[in-house]
């Protein structure tokens, strides 16, 4: 299955994604989106059991469940080719660079750091950091772990830089905050130590985050980064995982009382550049720039995990 991401002309009706949606705002003639060619999916099972996914190499697929589970997929194959019980686990958004040949997570019970391979194996590191057990947002770099927490000051959360190292607990460097209206903030994969912070709520600017080299945190909002506001009365709006493309970043902000989903696409400075509404249960989960692929969860009976591969949209050159 080939889609294109964004659509060019809202009545007529192409599809993204996997059903029709109309454009927002649209595109810069100089800003030519992104093609999605379906790769593979997989049965999840019940939604409700499903935390998270990571992209792996050769485009297998791990996913975590809230029993502790964790399963593999890969392409070509209909179930999970293996699969491990183990605490409950916190996975770590590896490093933009990262070829996919693992993925980290915590232990939600002793704080250690285990290793997921792309093999489906579960190998313990000599490291952990007890205090990221609490965190709702983890991405990792070289020796270091950001984490996000929420305080007990409502739309409040703690931003912190840990360190990392071998047989020791990981140490705080430095602690930064972001305000956000409701719900939990986003992180995206660190790329030469900065990352972007987004708020759950579509109405919310997303702030740069950059750790300079004697590890202290800048966190700045961005100029041009704030979504479109929903036309609709009444929804119940959040923002699911923000991902990186080569060309930028890419968020689904669901609307949890019913099936409307806007997806949001921000460049690489994460200035905002297109908004587009469709009516199709999915969300942004993961993505592995190296290999350019992403990682959709598709709602319906059974929820699937859709893994797909982009490309770029040539561009128009035209004026």
């Amino acid at each position: 299955m080939r889609v294109q991401l964004p659509v060019s002309v809202c009545s007529a009706f192409t599809y993204l994604l996997v059903f029709g949606a109309c454009q927002v705002n649209p595109p810069d003639t100089r800003d030519a989106g992104l093609i999605l060619d379906q790769v593979a999916s997989w049965n999840l099972g019940p939604l409700a059991e499903f935390q998270a996914g990571a992209v792996l190499d050769g485009g297998r697929v791990v996913a975590t469940f809230r029993n502790g589970a964790a399963r593999w997929f890969e392409p070509g194959e209909t179930g999970p080719f293996a699969e491990h019980h183990t605490d409950p686990l916190h996975l770590i958004t590896p490093d933009y660079e990262s070829t996919g040949a693992s993925v980290q997570a915590v232990s939600l019970v002793s704080g250690s750091i285990v290793e997921l391979s792309a093999l489906g194996d579960v190998v313990p590191l000599d490291r952990s950091c007890l205090a990221a057990r609490d965190a709702v947002a983890l991405a990792a770099g070289p020796g270091i772990l950001l984490a996000v927490f929420p305080e007990r000051e409502k739309n409040r959360h703690r931003v912190v830089l840990f360190g990392l190292s071998k047989g020791r607990q990981c140490l705080g460097r430095d602690t930064t905050y972001i305000a956000c209206d409701r719900g939990t903030p986003s992180l995206t994969a660190l790329k030469a130590r900065s990352t972007f912070l987004g708020c759950a709520h579509p109405g919310q600017p997303l702030f740069s985050l950059r750790i300079l080299n004697d590890s202290r945190l800048i966190l700045r909002e961005i100029e041009g980064s704030t979504p479109p506001a929903p036309d609709q009365i009444g929804g119940l709006w959040y923002g699911l995982p923000i991902v990186r493309t080569e060309e930028g970043l890419l968020r689904v902000v669901s609307d949890l009382r019913n099936e409307r989903r806007r997806v949001e696409r921000w460049d690489q400075h994460g200035r905002h550049v297109t908004t587009t509404e469709l009516d199709w249960p999915l969300g942004t989960v993961a993505s592995l720039p190296e290999h350019r692929y992403l990682l959709i969860a598709r709602g319906g009976s059974p929820a699937e995990l859709v893994l797909y591969k982009w490309s770029r949209v040539p561009r128009n050159t035209s004026r």
